[in-house]
């Protein structure tokens, strides 16, 4: 740790950075006592489960994207952007997510939407997105594999190139999941905040954090924030996406990308190299990403009973690895709650006005069976 930065240090170079401010306080944090009786009836020397909730971190729209977006939607407003233009699933929370808080500040939203299993979680965040009155584009793989993946990137490049010529510059971009050095220092912050938690009494001393992991920014966020620390917590990021899409080398040149932006910002990182305690739990993702495994739907059900909820896609595969793990290791166990639990009746009113699912562009309707 010879020539780590503070984290008074950190906070000071990020304080400095635009932001818009989307947070309202901290994240709660609690014991899980349902799951922790259900963990130690199979293993009695294990430290109880707890939760950190990014849930309600804003009461337009919660969840982890919410700490990205601050930083993200803050340096568009520097740089005078009158657009927004990002990309994800057809069911991603991020793109709901930005056109929410875009339109609360005032930008225009555009989403290009890539395919995936159409289930009633997709359609029901689609509705909200019809709420959020974006402009959608919807992106056509012809194929799967490699050759799907370079036809979607050709596609977003090609929108990317329209908007450029109609604007006259080019798009503010934000990446899928607002996966970039920019976006992960809202959880660099997070880190911070657990180790406050920590300190605090709010929580013990957490042996192994589990976070559903997609793009990434915000297992390396907390990964760096923890490693600023000292904290010995092993961070766990539960894939749910393709390989491709996140992979040890993705997670280190995401890390080497924030590293560069802080030290660009003026925060003296000398010799520093993180004492990174990281690793990839690749065993949850089932039949791919869009797709529910049984072991999550297990771990859905048994949350609730801590009245905690989970989606299929991507925070019930994460509860799913954390109770097989603990299941058989010691220490307590902490998952980072990263969806949205914000009453969404306010935007599915207003979706519902516009006409619903039938108010998406004509190419969405063949592919959701609309017709």
């Amino acid at each position: 740790m010879s020539g780590a930065p503070t984290p008074e240090q950190v906070q000071q170079v990020i304080a400095k950075l635009p932001r818009a401010q989307l947070l309202c306080g901290q994240s709660p944090t609690r014991g899980l006592d349902a799951l922790t009786e259900h963990v130690r009836g199979l293993n009695p020397s294990t430290g109880g489960v707890y939760l950190k909730d990014d849930g309600a971190l804003n009461p337009l729209y919660g969840g982890n994207k919410v700490r990205k977006l601050e930083w993200l939607l803050g340096d568009a407003l520097r740089r005078g952007a009158r657009e927004v233009w990002t990309v994800g699933g057809l069911g991603s929370h991020h793109a709901l997510a930005t056109a929410l808080h875009c339109a609360q500040l005032g930008l225009t939203c555009r989403v290009a939407h890539v395919q995936q299993p159409v289930t009633p979680q997709v359609l029901a965040t689609l509705t909200d997105l019809v709420g959020a009155e974006p402009s959608l584009r919807l992106l056509h793989p012809p194929a799967q594999g490699e050759r799907g993946s370079a036809s979607v990137r050709a596609q977003l490049m090609s929108w990317l190139e329209e908007g450029e010529r109609a604007l006259g510059e080019a798009p503010y971009f934000i990446p899928s999941g607002g996966s970039s050095a920019l976006g992960a220092l809202g959880y660099i912050l997070a880190g911070l905040e657990l180790g406050r938690d920590i300190e605090q009494g709010r929580l013990p001393m957490i042996e192994r954090l589990y976070v559903a992991t997609g793009s990434g920014s915000t297992l390396v966020g907390l990964s760096l924030g923890l490693s600023i620390l000292g904290l010995p917590t092993e961070m766990v990021g539960v894939r749910v996406v393709p390989r491709a899409l996140v992979n040890q080398r993705s997670l280190q040149r995401l890390m080497g990308g924030t590293l560069e932006l802080l030290a660009r910002e003026g925060l003296a990182l000398r010799d520093w190299r993180p004492e990174l305690n990281l690793r990839l739990n690749t065993r949850h993702i089932g039949r791919g990403y869009g797709y529910e495994t049984e072991r999550g739907r297990s771990a859905k059900a048994l949350a609730q009973r801590d009245g905690l909820s989970l989606d299929g896609i991507y925070t019930a595969k994460a509860m799913g690895a954390l109770l097989e793990e603990a299941s058989h290791r010691s220490g307590a166990s902490l998952f980072w709650g990263s969806l949205s639990n914000v009453d969404m009746s306010l935007t599915r009113a207003r979706a519902q006005a516009l006409g619903g699912l039938s108010a998406l562009p004509y190419d969405y309707h063949k592919i959701l069976n609309l017709n």
